[in-house]
């Protein structure tokens, strides 16, 4: 399994999320994410 670099907007999400005691939710798709 090949780790892929996350983008720093979903860290930003999430920390924002936590800070205001919102949930947050992404939803992430690899390099084969038309094959699901």
């Amino acid at each position: 399994m090949v780790r892929t670099k996350l983008d720093n907007r979903i860290r930003v999400i999430v920390e924002n999320g936590v800070a205001k005691g919102h949930r947050s939710m992404f939803v992430v798709v690899g390099d084969k994410g038309r094959d699901q």
